[in-house]
């Protein structure tokens, strides 16, 4: 189980709240306007995703899913919890199944999370430590997926079994982001502090062109976008 708190009350309407409340039971905050929001993982799902990276490395050494380090399989099971805890109808690209062709793509591409009437979600996982404050999507695995969407989740602490869910991007601001290599290949970026996007977004750095560095959405506003989702889907069928 998944659970998620969100920072103090900051104004937000009564309406949206009790929506919002009613998607994410757990949340126990009045509002839900910051943009980011914390997540407690269970155990379990730390276990978990130390399994699943055991399992990958040894039987895909060469191809992207076994270059997605544990904190990768981290972020997508917690992400995973968030849509089961609140019956948010998914298909979701389960990496304990060998068989690539048929259980992680789709039309020839890789995709993680697949939500009717809202699209593809690709999850992008920060691992924990204090210096690790970027978003990055490496450019060849980008390529070789398909999405609607980057979710960003930063881990706070293993040992203390926190984590944040920093906000989102669509597809084609990330195509729009930076290009650069901190060292694991070439990856679109941004930072995940958005005071930190506003204070460097127009510095100057050798190679990026015209390309500028793009704040993350809320996370708030992805949960409204799921509520949207979830709706149109009790509605629909």
């Amino acid at each position: 189980m998944v659970k998620i708190r969100a920072p103090p009350d900051t104004g937000e309407t009564k309406e949206r709240t009790w929506e919002l409340k009613n998607l994410t039971l757990q949340i126990i905050s009045e509002t839900l306007e910051e943009p980011v929001l914390r997540v407690l993982i269970e155990h379990e799902v730390i276990e978990l995703a130390s399994f699943i990276h055991e399992l990958t490395k040894k039987r895909s050494r060469k191809n992207i899913e076994g270059r997605l380090g544990k904190s990768g399989w981290l972020g997508q099971e917690l992400f995973n919890g968030i849509l089961l805890q609140n019956k948010i109808s998914n298909l979701y690209a389960n990496p304990i199944y060998e068989d690539q062709e048929v259980f992680r793509k789709i039309s020839d591409k890789h995709f993680d999370f697949f939500i009717p009437t809202l699209g593809y979600l690709s999850v992008k996982t920060v691992p924990e430590g204090a210096r690790k404050t970027r978003f990055m999507a490496n450019v060849d695995q980008w390529r070789d997926e398909v999405h609607d969407y980057a979710v960003a989740i930063k881990i706070e602490s293993l040992e203390d079994s926190k984590a944040w869910l920093y906000g989102w991007l669509y597809e084609s601001e990330v195509e729009s982001l930076p290009i650069h290599d901190f060292g694991g290949g070439n990856a679109y970026w941004t930072y995940l502090d958005r005071k930190k996007v506003e204070s460097n977004r127009d510095t100057e750095r050798p190679g990026y062109a015209s390309k500028k560095l793009l704040p993350l959405h809320p996370a708030s506003d992805l949960v409204k976008k799921l509520l949207d989702a979830k709706k149109i889907m009790e509605h629909k069928y």
